[in-house]
Protein backbone atom coordinates (compact mmCIF):
# COMPACT_ATOMS: atom_id res chain seq x y z
CA UNK A 1 0.00 0.00 0.00
CA UNK A 2 1.23 3.47 -0.91
CA UNK A 3 0.20 6.19 1.52
CA UNK A 4 -0.15 9.81 0.35
CA UNK A 5 -0.37 12.87 2.56
CA UNK A 6 -0.97 15.56 -0.07
CA UNK A 7 -3.57 18.11 1.02
CA UNK A 8 -6.75 18.42 -1.03
CA UNK A 9 -7.00 21.98 -2.33
CA UNK A 10 -10.76 21.98 -2.90
CA UNK A 11 -13.76 21.29 -0.70
CA UNK A 12 -15.36 19.19 -3.46
CA UNK A 13 -14.61 15.64 -2.34
CA UNK A 14 -16.16 12.19 -2.54
CA UNK A 15 -16.05 9.64 0.28
CA UNK A 16 -16.39 5.87 0.12
CA UNK A 17 -19.55 4.99 2.05
CA UNK A 18 -19.58 1.26 1.32
CA UNK A 19 -17.48 -1.25 -0.55
CA UNK A 20 -17.07 -4.89 -1.43
CA UNK A 21 -13.83 -6.74 -2.04
CA UNK A 22 -13.11 -9.66 -4.32
CA UNK A 23 -11.85 -10.30 -7.81
CA UNK A 24 -13.75 -7.13 -8.67
CA UNK A 25 -13.61 -4.31 -6.14
CA UNK A 26 -16.75 -2.13 -6.04
CA UNK A 27 -17.61 0.90 -3.92
CA UNK A 28 -20.18 3.64 -3.55
CA UNK A 29 -18.93 7.25 -3.51
CA UNK A 30 -20.96 10.03 -1.92
CA UNK A 31 -20.41 13.76 -2.29
CA UNK A 32 -19.11 15.61 0.78
CA UNK A 33 -18.18 19.23 1.34
CA UNK A 34 -19.19 22.15 -0.89
CA UNK A 35 -20.26 21.23 -4.42
CA UNK A 36 -18.52 22.78 -7.42
CA UNK A 37 -21.67 23.12 -9.60
CA UNK A 38 -19.90 24.74 -12.55
CA UNK A 39 -21.61 22.90 -15.43
CA UNK A 40 -24.62 21.54 -13.60
CA UNK A 41 -24.89 20.11 -10.13
CA UNK A 42 -22.24 17.71 -8.86
CA UNK A 43 -23.63 14.18 -8.73
CA UNK A 44 -24.24 13.18 -5.14
CA UNK A 45 -23.71 9.47 -5.61
CA UNK A 46 -21.24 7.59 -7.82
CA UNK A 47 -20.27 3.97 -8.23
CA UNK A 48 -16.73 2.65 -8.57
CA UNK A 49 -15.69 -0.65 -10.11
CA UNK A 50 -12.10 -1.93 -10.28
CA UNK A 51 -11.46 -5.10 -12.28
CA UNK A 52 -8.13 -6.89 -12.57
CA UNK A 53 -8.76 -8.14 -16.11
CA UNK A 54 -5.32 -9.60 -16.82
CA UNK A 55 -1.97 -9.69 -15.07
CA UNK A 56 -1.07 -6.48 -16.93
CA UNK A 57 -4.41 -4.62 -17.17
CA UNK A 58 -6.69 -2.95 -14.61
CA UNK A 59 -10.09 -1.59 -15.64
CA UNK A 60 -11.38 1.30 -13.48
CA UNK A 61 -14.89 2.69 -13.98
CA UNK A 62 -16.42 5.67 -12.17
CA UNK A 63 -20.03 6.39 -13.13
CA UNK A 64 -23.27 7.75 -11.76
CA UNK A 65 -24.81 5.37 -9.25
CA UNK A 66 -28.06 5.18 -11.22
CA UNK A 67 -26.31 4.11 -14.42
CA UNK A 68 -28.09 6.72 -16.52
CA UNK A 69 -25.00 8.31 -18.10
CA UNK A 70 -23.93 7.48 -21.65
CA UNK A 71 -21.59 4.51 -22.06
CA UNK A 72 -19.80 3.60 -25.28
CA UNK A 73 -21.85 0.64 -26.58
CA UNK A 74 -20.15 -2.72 -26.96
CA UNK A 75 -21.47 -2.77 -30.51
CA UNK A 76 -19.19 0.22 -31.19
CA UNK A 77 -16.19 -1.09 -29.25
CA UNK A 78 -16.32 -4.72 -28.08
CA UNK A 79 -14.68 -5.12 -24.67
CA UNK A 80 -12.08 -7.76 -23.87
CA UNK A 81 -12.99 -10.42 -21.34
CA UNK A 82 -11.37 -10.56 -17.92
CA UNK A 83 -9.09 -13.60 -17.86
CA UNK A 84 -7.00 -13.01 -14.74
CA UNK A 85 -7.32 -15.90 -12.34
CA UNK A 86 -4.36 -15.43 -10.06
CA UNK A 87 -3.85 -13.58 -6.79
CA UNK A 88 -4.17 -9.80 -7.04
CA UNK A 89 -0.78 -9.45 -5.37
CA UNK A 90 0.79 -11.23 -8.35
CA UNK A 91 -0.49 -8.67 -10.86
CA UNK A 92 2.09 -6.38 -12.50
CA UNK A 93 0.22 -3.25 -11.35
CA UNK A 94 -1.94 -2.53 -8.30
CA UNK A 95 -4.93 -0.33 -7.43
CA UNK A 96 -4.71 1.52 -4.11
CA UNK A 97 -7.23 3.99 -2.67
CA UNK A 98 -7.93 6.29 0.26
CA UNK A 99 -11.41 6.38 1.74
CA UNK A 100 -11.83 9.97 2.94
CA UNK A 101 -11.46 11.94 0.80
CA UNK A 102 -11.56 9.40 -1.99
CA UNK A 103 -8.54 9.18 -4.28
CA UNK A 104 -6.82 6.33 -6.03
CA UNK A 105 -3.37 5.36 -7.20
CA UNK A 106 -2.08 2.85 -9.74
CA UNK A 107 1.46 1.65 -9.03
CA UNK A 108 3.90 -0.93 -10.38
CA UNK A 109 4.10 -3.94 -8.07
CA UNK A 110 7.78 -4.72 -8.52
CA UNK A 111 9.11 -1.30 -7.49
CA UNK A 112 6.11 0.60 -6.03
CA UNK A 113 6.48 3.16 -8.82
CA UNK A 114 3.40 5.41 -9.01
CA UNK A 115 1.98 5.37 -12.54
CA UNK A 116 -1.18 7.43 -11.91
CA UNK A 117 -2.57 9.13 -8.81
CA UNK A 118 -5.45 11.50 -8.06
CA UNK A 119 -4.29 12.19 -4.48
CA UNK A 120 -3.49 15.87 -5.06
CA UNK A 121 -6.65 16.79 -6.98
CA UNK A 122 -10.33 16.19 -6.21
CA UNK A 123 -12.61 14.32 -8.55
CA UNK A 124 -15.32 16.46 -10.19
CA UNK A 125 -18.34 14.71 -11.71
CA UNK A 126 -21.12 16.88 -13.17
CA UNK A 127 -23.62 16.43 -16.02
CA UNK A 128 -21.42 18.25 -18.53
CA UNK A 129 -18.03 18.32 -16.81
CA UNK A 130 -15.94 15.43 -15.53
CA UNK A 131 -12.41 16.06 -14.32
CA UNK A 132 -9.69 13.82 -12.98
CA UNK A 133 -6.07 14.95 -12.55
CA UNK A 134 -2.79 13.26 -11.87
CA UNK A 135 0.80 14.49 -11.56
CA UNK A 136 3.61 13.84 -14.03
CA UNK A 137 7.34 13.91 -13.24
CA UNK A 138 9.17 16.99 -14.61
CA UNK A 139 11.05 15.04 -17.28
CA UNK A 140 8.41 12.49 -18.20
CA UNK A 141 8.49 11.17 -21.77
CA UNK A 142 4.81 11.19 -22.77
CA UNK A 143 3.52 9.95 -26.11
CA UNK A 144 -0.12 10.30 -27.12
CA UNK A 145 -3.09 12.53 -26.25
CA UNK A 146 -2.79 14.01 -29.74
CA UNK A 147 -5.49 16.53 -30.57
CA UNK A 148 -6.69 18.26 -33.71
CA UNK A 149 -9.73 20.13 -34.97
CA UNK A 150 -11.79 16.95 -35.15
CA UNK A 151 -11.16 15.43 -31.73
CA UNK A 152 -8.58 13.36 -29.94
CA UNK A 153 -7.59 9.85 -28.96
CA UNK A 154 -7.21 9.72 -25.16
CA UNK A 155 -4.36 7.24 -24.81
CA UNK A 156 -0.88 8.05 -23.63
CA UNK A 157 2.28 6.04 -23.05
CA UNK A 158 4.88 7.08 -20.48
CA UNK A 159 8.36 5.82 -21.32
CA UNK A 160 11.34 5.58 -19.01
CA UNK A 161 14.77 4.13 -19.72
CA UNK A 162 13.80 0.65 -18.56
CA UNK A 163 10.01 0.59 -18.52
CA UNK A 164 6.87 1.83 -20.30
CA UNK A 165 3.20 1.91 -19.29
CA UNK A 166 -0.04 3.16 -20.85
CA UNK A 167 -3.32 4.76 -19.77
CA UNK A 168 -6.43 4.72 -21.96
CA UNK A 169 -9.66 6.66 -21.25
CA UNK A 170 -12.53 5.10 -23.19
CA UNK A 171 -15.03 7.77 -24.25
CA UNK A 172 -16.51 9.59 -27.24
CA UNK A 173 -17.15 12.91 -25.48
CA UNK A 174 -14.81 15.82 -26.17
CA UNK A 175 -11.76 15.84 -23.91
CA UNK A 176 -8.84 18.13 -23.23
CA UNK A 177 -5.56 17.74 -21.37
CA UNK A 178 -3.40 20.82 -21.05
CA UNK A 179 -0.59 20.83 -18.47
CA UNK A 180 1.79 18.78 -16.33
CA UNK A 181 -0.95 17.87 -13.86
CA UNK A 182 -2.56 15.97 -16.78
CA UNK A 183 -6.13 17.22 -16.19
CA UNK A 184 -8.45 14.98 -18.18
CA UNK A 185 -11.59 17.06 -18.69
CA UNK A 186 -14.57 15.38 -20.33
CA UNK A 187 -17.92 16.97 -21.19
CA UNK A 188 -20.09 13.94 -20.48
CA UNK A 189 -20.40 10.21 -20.09
CA UNK A 190 -18.36 8.39 -17.47
CA UNK A 191 -14.73 7.83 -16.48
CA UNK A 192 -13.73 4.51 -18.03
CA UNK A 193 -9.99 3.86 -17.61
CA UNK A 194 -7.77 1.00 -18.74
CA UNK A 195 -4.37 0.98 -17.02
CA UNK A 196 -1.73 -1.00 -18.90
CA UNK A 197 1.38 -2.24 -17.11
CA UNK A 198 3.49 -2.37 -20.26
CA UNK A 199 6.88 -3.89 -19.58
CA UNK A 200 10.13 -3.27 -17.72
CA UNK A 201 12.17 -4.60 -20.65
CA UNK A 202 10.21 -4.19 -23.90
CA UNK A 203 8.67 -0.78 -24.77
CA UNK A 204 6.58 -2.38 -27.54
CA UNK A 205 4.67 -4.53 -25.07
CA UNK A 206 2.34 -1.70 -24.00
CA UNK A 207 1.17 -1.28 -27.60
CA UNK A 208 0.31 -4.98 -27.74
CA UNK A 209 -1.64 -4.67 -24.48
CA UNK A 210 -3.50 -1.68 -25.89
CA UNK A 211 -4.59 -3.61 -28.98
CA UNK A 212 -6.01 -6.27 -26.66
CA UNK A 213 -8.49 -3.59 -25.56
CA UNK A 214 -9.34 -1.75 -28.79
CA UNK A 215 -8.30 -4.25 -31.45
CA UNK A 216 -5.67 -4.03 -34.15
CA UNK A 217 -5.74 -1.34 -36.87
CA UNK A 218 -7.78 -2.03 -39.98
CA UNK A 219 -5.86 -2.94 -43.10
CA UNK A 220 -5.61 0.01 -45.48
CA UNK A 221 -5.03 0.07 -49.27
CA UNK A 222 -1.44 0.39 -50.44
CA UNK A 223 -2.13 3.60 -52.33
CA UNK A 224 -3.08 5.36 -49.09
CA UNK A 225 0.62 5.32 -48.09
CA UNK A 226 1.54 7.42 -51.13
CA UNK A 227 1.99 11.21 -51.45
CA UNK A 228 -1.21 13.17 -50.76
CA UNK A 229 -2.26 16.78 -51.29
CA UNK A 230 -5.28 18.29 -49.55
CA UNK A 231 -6.74 21.79 -49.69
CA UNK A 232 -10.01 23.60 -49.04
CA UNK A 233 -11.24 26.14 -51.57
CA UNK A 234 -11.31 24.48 -54.99
CA UNK A 235 -14.23 25.94 -56.93
CA UNK A 236 -14.54 23.32 -59.66
CA UNK A 237 -13.21 20.05 -61.00
CA UNK A 238 -11.14 22.11 -63.46
CA UNK A 239 -9.23 23.64 -60.52
CA UNK A 240 -8.32 20.17 -59.33
CA UNK A 241 -7.14 18.95 -62.73
CA UNK A 242 -5.00 22.08 -63.15
CA UNK A 243 -3.23 21.34 -59.85
CA UNK A 244 -2.56 17.78 -60.99
CA UNK A 245 -1.20 19.05 -64.33
CA UNK A 246 0.98 21.72 -62.71
CA UNK A 247 2.46 19.22 -60.25
CA UNK A 248 3.27 16.88 -63.13
CA UNK A 249 4.91 19.63 -65.20
CA UNK A 250 6.92 20.84 -62.20
CA UNK A 251 8.09 17.34 -61.36
CA UNK A 252 6.34 17.34 -57.95
CA UNK A 253 5.38 13.78 -56.93
CA UNK A 254 1.62 13.47 -56.39
CA UNK A 255 -0.41 10.27 -56.12
CA UNK A 256 -3.56 11.36 -54.26
CA UNK A 257 -5.43 14.68 -54.18
CA UNK A 258 -8.26 15.49 -51.79
CA UNK A 259 -10.88 18.20 -52.06
CA UNK A 260 -11.06 19.06 -48.37
CA UNK A 261 -14.50 19.66 -46.81
CA UNK A 262 -16.20 20.30 -50.17
CA UNK A 263 -16.57 16.57 -50.70
CA UNK A 264 -14.63 15.11 -47.79
CA UNK A 265 -16.09 13.85 -44.54
CA UNK A 266 -17.11 16.45 -41.97
CA UNK A 267 -19.08 15.93 -38.77
CA UNK A 268 -21.70 18.55 -39.65
CA UNK A 269 -23.56 19.98 -42.62
CA UNK A 270 -25.20 23.37 -43.04
CA UNK A 271 -28.62 23.93 -41.48
CA UNK A 272 -30.54 24.96 -44.59
CA UNK A 273 -34.22 23.96 -44.52
CA UNK A 274 -36.12 24.95 -47.66
CA UNK A 275 -32.96 26.00 -49.51
CA UNK A 276 -32.62 22.99 -51.78
CA UNK A 277 -29.50 21.64 -50.01
CA UNK A 278 -29.60 17.95 -50.88
CA UNK A 279 -27.41 16.65 -48.04
CA UNK A 280 -29.48 18.42 -45.37
CA UNK A 281 -32.78 17.39 -46.98
CA UNK A 282 -31.70 13.77 -47.30
CA UNK A 283 -30.52 13.64 -43.68
CA UNK A 284 -33.81 15.17 -42.54
CA UNK A 285 -35.77 12.56 -44.50
CA UNK A 286 -33.79 9.81 -42.76
CA UNK A 287 -34.14 11.61 -39.40
CA UNK A 288 -30.43 11.37 -38.57
CA UNK A 289 -29.81 14.81 -37.01
CA UNK A 290 -29.45 15.29 -33.27
CA UNK A 291 -32.34 17.14 -31.65
CA UNK A 292 -33.02 19.06 -28.49
CA UNK A 293 -35.30 17.43 -25.85
CA UNK A 294 -38.30 19.36 -27.26
CA UNK A 295 -37.67 18.00 -30.76
CA UNK A 296 -36.23 21.17 -32.28
CA UNK A 297 -32.95 21.16 -34.19
CA UNK A 298 -29.78 21.14 -32.09
CA UNK A 299 -27.68 23.84 -33.76
CA UNK A 300 -23.95 24.46 -33.53
CA UNK A 301 -21.85 27.26 -35.06
CA UNK A 302 -19.17 25.69 -37.24
CA UNK A 303 -17.59 26.25 -40.66
CA UNK A 304 -20.83 26.23 -42.73
CA UNK A 305 -22.60 28.52 -40.23
CA UNK A 306 -25.50 27.06 -38.26
CA UNK A 307 -25.42 23.28 -38.41
CA UNK A 308 -27.95 20.67 -37.22
CA UNK A 309 -25.79 18.93 -34.64
CA UNK A 310 -23.63 15.93 -35.35
CA UNK A 311 -24.68 13.13 -37.59
CA UNK A 312 -25.83 9.87 -36.07
CA UNK A 313 -27.51 6.89 -37.66
CA UNK A 314 -30.77 5.47 -36.33
CA UNK A 315 -31.35 1.74 -36.02
CA UNK A 316 -32.11 0.25 -39.42
CA UNK A 317 -30.50 3.09 -41.37
CA UNK A 318 -27.09 2.45 -42.88
CA UNK A 319 -24.92 4.77 -44.89
CA UNK A 320 -25.06 2.29 -47.77
CA UNK A 321 -28.79 3.00 -48.08
CA UNK A 322 -28.22 6.67 -48.88
CA UNK A 323 -28.44 7.79 -52.46
CA UNK A 324 -27.05 10.68 -54.47
CA UNK A 325 -23.50 9.31 -54.24
CA UNK A 326 -20.81 11.37 -55.97
CA UNK A 327 -17.68 9.62 -57.17
CA UNK A 328 -14.43 11.17 -58.35
CA UNK A 329 -11.72 9.16 -60.06
CA UNK A 330 -8.14 10.29 -60.53
CA UNK A 331 -5.69 8.31 -62.69
CA UNK A 332 -1.99 8.63 -62.03
CA UNK A 333 -0.23 9.51 -65.29
CA UNK A 334 3.25 8.58 -64.11
CA UNK A 335 4.42 5.38 -65.80
CA UNK A 336 6.44 4.53 -62.68
CA UNK A 337 3.29 4.09 -60.61
CA UNK A 338 -0.04 2.86 -61.91
CA UNK A 339 -2.93 3.40 -59.53
CA UNK A 340 -6.52 4.56 -59.33
CA UNK A 341 -8.23 6.23 -56.40
CA UNK A 342 -12.02 6.32 -56.41
CA UNK A 343 -13.75 8.20 -53.63
CA UNK A 344 -17.46 7.79 -52.98
CA UNK A 345 -19.25 10.20 -50.65
CA UNK A 346 -22.42 9.28 -48.81
CA UNK A 347 -24.06 11.73 -46.41
CA UNK A 348 -21.22 12.38 -44.01
CA UNK A 349 -19.03 9.39 -44.86
CA UNK A 350 -16.42 8.67 -47.48
CA UNK A 351 -15.36 5.36 -48.88
CA UNK A 352 -12.10 4.81 -50.75
CA UNK A 353 -11.60 1.83 -53.01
Amino acid sequence: MIQTNIAITSSVVYLISSSSQGSTFTAKLVLAGTACNVFGSDLKSLSLAVIYETENRIHVKIMDANGSRYKVPKSVLPRPNATFGGSISSAAIQFNYTTSPFSFTIYRTSMSEVLFTTAAHPLIFEPQYLRVKTVLPPNANIYGLGTNLYGNHPIYFKHCITRTHGIFLLKINDTESMDRSMPLKVIGGMLDFYFLAGSETDPLEVSKQYTEVVGTPAEVPYWSFELHKCRFGYTSYIDVTEVITNCSEAGIPLEIIWTDIVLMTDPVVAYAPGEGYGTYNHGSALDVWLKMPNGSAELALVWPGNAPGRLYVNDGVSLEQTNGTTALTFDDQDEALSMNGTFGYNLGANVAT
